[in-house]
This record gives structure tokens, C-alpha cells and sequence, in this order.
């Protein structure tokens, strides 16, 4: 009985394994799409580590997050800064979790709540923003993961005119 449901498991994941992974990768996408602004910006994105800066004023940030219950992976757009300026988040997107369901149910709305009153912080911002109560791990391990990244060193576009 055991081979037979170990059996059956494996096969499942053979049959589902491919599919699975396709879905992953065009979602990946339509988010990447969403923050570039345009299919287009996102095609062009070259990231260099974490960082791809789009001609469109924009800067593309990808990373990860030590959360409660795991790594919290996100992609964010930020304003590309101007000399003597700091970017400011645009946007946030959870593009993988393992919170608590119910707790860390705001890592899935994006455009209300917690994550859309980022939108406009700065890194010092960031650090001193409030974190959501119940989820302070999550929340806090968020900012100061998004707060770093805002902080790398800005990376042109070399294919973008001066």
C-alpha cells in the first residue's frame, strides 16, 4: 500500500512537475511586466545582481526576506535616482511565501493595505515605518530587506540615452 501511494506521488509530480514550472515563469512575468510599466520595459530589463534599471525612470528590484515562516521572495519597482537622490518604492509584489495563512494574508494584496503605503518610501523611511500588527517578523523582516535594496548602487542602462 505504501508503494502504491508512493508511486502515485511520483507520478502526479512527473505529470505536473513541467506545467507547474510554466505557470510559475508566466506569472513571473505578468509581474515583471506590471512593475516595468510596459511588456516592452520588462523585455529589456538586464539585471546586474539584483538591480535592473529600465529608460523609463525606473529601477527593477528583486530579493528575499528571512520571514516568519520563511524566505519571502519580492520584486519592486523604484524610481531611478537622480543624482544626489534616493530612490523611492513604487511597488511591491510577494512572488513566494510560506507565512502564516490568515497572518500574513496582506503579502497577497498588493494594492491595499500595508504593501501599497510603501509606495512613495525612501530606505530611512522604510526603517521607521509601522509593521503590521501580528505579523511583526514578517512585516519588519520586509522593510528592512526592501531598505537595503534601495540603498545598492544605481545601475545604468547602457542602451538607454543620456
Amino acid at each position: 500500500m505504501v508503494l502504491a501511494c508512493a508511486a502515485l506521488i511520483a507520478g502526479t509530480h512527473a505529470l505536473t512537475r513541467d506545467r507547474i514550472e510554466e505557470n510559475r515563469a508566466r506569472r513571473f512575468q505578468q509581474t515583471l511586466t506590471e512593475l516595468a510599466g510596459s511588456a516592452g520595459a520588462a523585455a529589456r530589463a538586464r539585471w546586474t545582481d539584483d538591480t535592473a534599471a529600465l529608460c523609463n525612470g525606473r529601477v527593477l528590484l528583486r530579493g528575499s526576506a528571512a520571514g516568519y515562516g520563511g524566505q519571502i521572495r519580492w520584486l519592486a519597482a523604484a524610481t531611478s535616482p537622480a543624482p544626489r537622490t534616493t530612490p523611492r518604492l513604487v511597488a511591491v509584489r510577494i512572488t513566494a511565501h510560506q507565512e502564516t495563512p490568515g497572518i500574513a494574508d496582506f503579502l497577497q494584496r498588493p494594492d491595499s493595505g500595508w504593501l501599497s503605503e510603501l509606495a512613495g518610501a525612501g530606505a530611512s523611511e522604510l526603517a521607521g515605518a509601522d509593521g503590521v500588527s501580528g505579523a511583526t517578523i514578517t512585516s519588519r523582516a520586509l522593510q528592512r530587506s526592501l531598505a537595503a535594496a534601495l540603498q545598492r548602487p544605481a545601475v545604468a542602462d547602457p542602451e538607454c540615452p543620456s
